[in-house]
């Protein structure tokens, strides 16, 4: 791993993939009746990572294990780690004042990271229980890099708190905990990277006009793919997205990248 270069200029201008006139363009476009949650997370979208991804889809759809649907993956393109789900209905003032909170923090977030960060999913684990779950996904190790991005993520959920943006209701309905550690003050993420989500799945069977699910037995599915290894994931950049779907590409929709690296 290549050593962090230290920046010495607090005030430089980091890059955005959408500029202000941007932002406004996304809200006016945006359907008041229609709440659209935003989100930062990180994407994860090298291309041995979805290499693997496809692996494992393509595994899935060979052995048919139960209860499997196509309907059910995640699309690879929308590969990603959620850090907070922010509830703002597309506020063009509080998506500004994101912006400018998590800039404001880009410095610091590189002293934490001191070397470049990576990460890795070590096994496969389910939302609720195995023999009624919601959501698959993998699970990631918690080692040196996973303490990292818990410090991370709760220096900027601790910053938006103080900024008004999300408030200690948000976070319960998130089921972001709180705990103390050695006296200090922390909230507990769960990262994960979602693989199947029974929410995919009834998309389609609502457009077929079909009865939907609340859960599904995933015993089967995690035997296919228990032996399926992802590669180490590089932090490198931090997404602020709309959760809804770009046209263009079929990413989640971008508002802003705050760049790490």
């Amino acid at each position: 791993m290549e050593s962090k270069k230290k920046k010495n200029n607090k005030k430089k201008n980091f890059n955005n993939i959408n500029n202000e006139g941007k932002i406004a363009e996304n809200m006016n476009n945006g359907n008041n009746n229609e709440k659209v949650k935003y989100f930062l997370m990180i994407p994860l979208e090298k291309e041995d990572f979805i290499n693997t991804f496809n692996e494992l889809c393509t595994k899935l759809d060979n052995e048919k294990p139960k209860n499997f649907d196509n309907n059910l993956l995640q699309k690879p393109q929308k590969l990603h780690l959620t850090l907070i789900v922010l509830d703002i209905n597309e506020n063009k003032e509080k998506t500004e004042k994101i912006i400018d909170i998590i800039n404001s923090l880009i410095n610091e977030i590189k002293d934490i990271l001191c070397d470049e960060l990576y990460f890795n999913f070590e096994k496969f684990d389910v939302f609720d229980t195995v023999k009624k779950s919601y959501v698959i996904f993998a699970k990631m190790i918690e080692d040196e890099n996973h303490y990292k991005l818990k410090i991370i993520t709760n220096l900027i959920i601790k910053k938006l708190l103080e900024g008004n943006i999300i408030n200690k209701k948000d976070l319960e309905n998130l089921h972001i905990n709180e705990e103390y550690s050695d006296g200090e003050l922390i909230y507990v993420i769960k990262y994960h990277l979602t693989l199947l989500n029974i929410k995919y799945l009834n998309r389609a069977l609502q457009k077929d006009k079909k009865p939907t699910l609340r859960d599904i037995d995933a015993t089967d599915i995690l035997q296919c793919i228990k032996n399926i290894k992802f590669p180490e994931c590089k932090l490198d950049k931090i997404n602020l997205c709309a959760m809804r779907e770009d046209e263009s590409n079929g990413k989640y929709e971008v508002i802003h990248t705050f760049n790490i690296l």
